[in-house]
């Protein structure tokens, strides 16, 4: 398996502009060129997913609100970058659009594709 090839196929769903798939320590696996979360970055948002706190968030230097915490998953948006996060066993799978206001819906498109990345390494053992 290829983590760049995941992350390539993630980008291909409508509405992904960037992404990243990190390890739940927070290492990161593969990344967009301009979507590079920090190991305290990732951290924060796996306790954000698993205990549901709707906190800010900071990612690569762009601020995000929480607007949906819980259950693994995290949604969150801010006024130039959107983001979706689903948590596996082992892995944090990041769906991000850097242009939120020129995606109507853009949650829901970024819940899709990290929703669907995650099923396929959840069953691939991660």
């Amino acid at each position: 398996m290829s983590w760049d090839d995941t992350l390539k196929s993630m980008t291909n769903y409508n509405g992904v502009t960037s992404g990243c798939i990190a390890g739940l320590d927070g290492s990161i696996w593969a990344s967009t060129a301009d979507f590079k979360p920090t190991a305290d970055e990732i951290k924060k948002i796996v306790n954000c997913a698993q205990k549901g706190t709707n906190e800010g968030l900071n990612v690569g230097g762009k601020s995000m609100r929480c607007i949906r915490s819980g259950d693994n998953n995290v949604s969150a948006l801010g006024t130039t970058h959107a983001m979706d996060v689903a948590l596996t066993n082992k892995a944090v799978v990041i769906a991000a659009n850097n242009a939120p206001s020129n995606a109507p819906g853009v949650n829901r498109l970024l819940c899709v594709a990290s929703a669907a990345i995650a099923s396929y390494l959840s069953k691939a053992g991660y």
